[in-house]
Formats: structure tokens, C-alpha cells, sequence
């Protein structure tokens, strides 16, 4: 309680409010100047006009800006100085009490720090007896271990000797097999190449039958083509001699036909257009196409009888002329 008013009759708490109200400028102005000198730019280097009004314009706000840093200082001073005045009361207070409380922390480190041995000293032994303890279960163990290990390397060691055992009756019944598998090889080598030149020559006697059937199918074939041809050939003789002979005997009578007709027909006319009429269509006549020997001679010899009758033709006309 004394401390609390000794410190109310020292320093007095300042009034927020007025004391802050000794600030210039105002928050308005401020904004005033903001508007105001923000707005403002110089148009280039050469802007001498622009750079003097920006160059007051600055003064008039760093002017503000230290006034407002000396009323800071101006402000703070008196309680910069109760701050120190505190420190120093306290710090001699201080010096005083710190003996009286080194004293009575000596006097109670004698029972405190006592106990805090003994408390360490128990602890101290019951640390030992457990890590006694624990060093009694961790040799048990490893003895345990010891004992399993040498267990586990007589039965390794068995078992290496029973594997080398069996390795080696191993490694002999694979020299056996591979000796008899060697054998079995060369007979089956043997026998390969036995059963490949048989059917070799097998393939070889193939070969030749097959080149003596196919020569004599290819003979046989000859022979039957060449009749065929023949009897083709000979077929096609008749069949063609016979559609000739058809096809004579159908155009005799046609032109039998036709012949009466144009008898007929001549006998109405004058015989100057007869005989012209007669040397027309046989100037028209066409000579049929045909390849048999015998229709040949027959065209040949009606086609003389035509020149002939051609030639008399002529003969009438050059007269008459």
C-alpha cells in the first residue's frame, strides 16, 4: 500500500486526451496536405517551375514532420526521467534486501540441499541396484544367447557335414548321369544322323521316281495332248466342212430363192438394166472368211466363176459402148 502511494506522489498519470491534443498537425490537415501535394507531379527534367512548387511543398511537410518529433521528446521527458527515478530507487532497494536474502537462502540450502543429497543418494543406490539387476537379467541372457548360439553353429555344422555328404553322393550321381546322358547322346546323335541319311536317300529315290513319273506323265501327256489336237483338229475339219456344206446347200437354196425371184423381177426390166443390175451385186459380193482346205478350193472356184462372169460383163459393157 505505502509503495502505491509513494508511487501516486511521484508521477501523476497524463490526460490522453490533452496531452495528445498538443500534437500539430491535426488528422484533417493532414488530409488537407495529402489532397493538396499528392496531386502535384513535375512534367520532366526541364520543369524548373514544377520542381521549385514540389521542393516547398516538401519543406512545409518536413517542417510539420519535426514539430511533430519535438513534441514527441518534449512529451516523453518527463516520464523518461520518473522511469530512471524508479530504476534507481529500485536498484538500491535492492542492494539492501539481497544480503538479508542471501543469508536466509545459505541457512535453508543446509537443510534443503542435505536432503537433496540424501535424495540423490538413495536414488543413486536404487539406480545402482536396478542397473545391478538389470546387468543380472542382461548376463542371464546373454548367456541364454551364448548357449543357443553355440547350440544353433554344432547344429550348422552338422548340417554343413550332412550337406557336404550329400553334395558329394550328389556330385556323383550327376558324373553317373551325366556320363550316361553323354552315352544316351552320342546313340541318339548317331541315330539322328542314321534315320537323316535314310531319309535322305529316301528323299533322293523320291526325287528320282518323281522325275521319272513326272517325265513320263509329261510324255503321256504329250501324246494325249497331241491327239487330242488331232482329233481337235480333225473334229473341227468335219464340223467346219459340214457347216460349209450347210451353209452352201441354206445359201444355194436362198439364192435359188433369191434367183427366182430376180428372174422374175428381170423379166419385167429391159436387159440393159438386167445386165446393169447383175454387174452391181456382183461387184458388192463380199468374199467369206473360212479356214478348211476343201471350202477354200470351193470359194476359189466360185469366186473364178464370178471373175469370169465379171469379165463378160465388162466385155458387154465396152461392146454396147
Amino acid at each position: 500500500m505505502k509503495g502505491t502511494e509513494m508511487t501516486s506522489s511521484l508521477f501523476k498519470p497524463l490526460d490522453s486526451k490533452t496531452e495528445l491534443g498538443k500534437f500539430s498537425p491535426s488528422d484533417a490537415a493532414i488530409a488537407q496536405m495529402s489532397e493538396q501535394y499528392l496531386a502535384m507531379h513535375v512534367s520532366g527534367v526541364n520543369d524548373t517551375a514544377g520542381c521549385k512548387a514540389v521542393h516547398d511543398a516538401r519543406m512545409i511537410v518536413k517542417t510539420k514532420r519535426v514539430d511533430v518529433e519535438k513534441m514527441r521528446a518534449a512529451l516523453k521527458a518527463e516520464a523518461l526521467a520518473y522511469g530512471r527515478s524508479v530504476d534507481s530507487e529500485a536498484k538500491r532497494l535492492t542492494e539492501l534486501l539481497e544480503p538479508i536474502e542471501a543469508h536466509l537462502a545459505g541457512q535453508e540450502r543446509i537443510v534443503t540441499d542435505e536432503k537433496e543429497r540424501l535424495l540423490k543418494a538413495a536414488a543413486s543406490i536404487a539406480m545402482l541396484k536396478k542397473e545391478a539387476e538389470d546387468q543380472a537379467i542382461r548376463d542371464a541372457a546373454e548367456e541364454r544367447l551364448r548357449v543357443e548360439r553355440e547350440k544353433i553353429a554344432a547344429e550348422r555344422a552338422a548340417f554343413a557335414v550332412e550337406q557336404a555328404e550329400r553334395k558329394a553322393e550328389s556330385d556323383k550321381l550327376e558324373a553317373i548321369n551325366a556320363k550316361a546322358r553323354a552315352e544316351l547322346e552320342a546313340i541318339a546323335n548317331a541315330q539322328r544322323q542314321e534315320a537323316q541319311r535314310q531319309d535322305a536317300e529316301r528323299a533322293k529315290i523320291a526325287a528320282e521316281q518323281k522325275r521319272i513319273t513326272d517325265a513320263e506323265n509329261a510324255r503321256i501327256y504329250a501324246i494325249e495332248l497331241e491327239a487330242a489336237c488331232v482329233a481337235a483338229a480333225e473334229r473341227s475339219k468335219i464340223a467346219t466342212e459340214e457347216r460349209l456344206k450347210l451353209e452352201a446347200a441354206q445359201k444355194a437354196e436362198k439364192d435359188q430363192a433369191l434367183e427366182i425371184e430376180r428372174q422374175r423381177i428381170e423379166a419385167a426390166r429391159p436387159d440393159v438394166e438386167k445386165i446393169n443390175a447383175f454387174g452391181r451385186k456382183l461387184q458388192e459380193l463380199e468374199r467369206p472368211e473360212v479356214v478348211g482346205k476343201q471350202a477354200l478350193k470351193f470359194l476359189e472356184a466360185q469366186f473364178f466363176r464370178i471373175g469370169a462372169i465379171s469379165a463378160d460383163f465388162i466385155h458387154y459393157e465396152t461392146s454396147k459402148a
